[in-house]
């Protein structure tokens, strides 16, 4: 085992300086990739994630998300309504229309509309009845002036149907009007929704 007196150099063989000169590259050439790969990070982290809001901008995002969530929810409360209303807007054309029927019937037969029941009540759906009809056919015909288009169909068809119908009742309330005018020359009253005997010749 030999020691080194104070003051002596340590001196390196020149066989190994290939060796040290090679590592010492190879550590420089490390730390070069590693500061690389770490601005590579910052630029990345730079445009991939926004800068952040304002506290006024966020609070502007926040509310504008709102009003998009509750424009959302009553559009989805019109479209969920708009069946309900057709549904029941043909439920009523279909019962008014067998009831206007009859009444024509007793207008061509007897010259007059039908009884009016018990406290006036067949009288008071007789008289609605045609009020719902010819609410359809003015609906209707308003509809398809200004859009061009008639009602929709609605569930099942049945609105439509309802329509049909309606121009129908009021064809044949021109035919039976005409047919009581030439054969008795007279027209039923519409009482007690309107009373114009006073200016036409009502059959009694």
């Amino acid at each position: 085992r030999t020691l080194l007196s104070p003051g002596a150099v340590l001196s390196v063989p020149s066989a190994s300086l290939p060796f040290f000169a090679a590592m010492h590259s190879f550590y420089q050439r490390a730390g070069a990739l590693l500061i690389a790969q770490l601005l590579f990070l910052e630029l990345a982290a730079a445009f991939t994630h926004p800068p952040s809001l304002s506290p006024n901008r966020r609070l502007q995002t926040r509310t504008q998300a709102q009003a998009q969530r509750q424009e959302r929810h009553v559009g989805s409360l019109r479209c969920s309504a708009q069946p309900g209303k057709e549904a029941a807007a043909a439920a009523a054309g279909l019962v008014a229309n067998p009831v206007v029927w009859a009444s024509l019937v007793s207008v061509k037969m007897n010259g007059g509309g039908l009884p009016a029941g018990p406290y006036g009540l067949l009288g008071a759906l007789e008289g609605v009845s045609y009020l719902v009809v010819v609410g359809f056919v003015g609906t209707a015909l308003y509809k398809k002036a200004t859009t061009g288009s008639a009602l929709p169909a609605g569930p099942g068809g049945l609105l439509g149907a309802a329509e049909g119908l309606s121009f129908l009742s009021v064809v044949g309330g021109a035919i039976v009007l005409l047919l009581l005018i030439a054969d008795q020359g007279c027209v039923p009253n519409a009482l007690p929704l309107v009373d114009y005997s006073a200016y036409v010749t009502v059959c009694h």
